[in-house]
């Protein structure tokens, strides 16, 4: 059973991590070759985004959102492959990459989850 972790978010950043997955969700679905993994990988992002999507509706200050190591793993992946596709679609900026950065530095956040704690 996969355990699940829980990361505080600012309102921004889920807005961030809806988006980036949002696009990511796209590539996968235009640019990838469909399989298995494909499929699956697709199903674990549009749940974590469907999440997201609620969060952001109720719009609470403080809110956290619930993660297993598997979406965790996806979300990594997505954030990942977004901050590295973004760069050769979209003209170059320092708003651009401050963003990437800023995104990038969430991505890192959020995949602390998997790392084991010595509690």
């Amino acid at each position: 059973m996969s355990q699940q972790n829980t990361v505080p978010l600012h309102p921004n950043e889920f807005k961030a991590l809806y988006t980036a997955i949002g696009g990511y969700l796209t590539f996968l679905r235009n640019a990838v070759q469909p399989s298995r993994e494909r499929s699956k990988l697709i199903t674990i992002l549009q749940t974590v985004r469907f999440r997201l999507d609620k969060v952001l509706r109720a719009n609470e200050d403080g809110a956290h959102l619930w993660l297993t190591d598997v979406e965790v793993r996806a979300i990594n992946t997505a954030v990942q492959t977004f901050c590295r596709l973004v760069p050769s679609l979209v003209e170059p900026s320092q708003e651009r990459d401050e963003t990437l950065q800023a995104l990038d530095k969430l991505r890192l956040r959020v995949s602390a989850l998997l790392v084991p704690r010595s509690d």
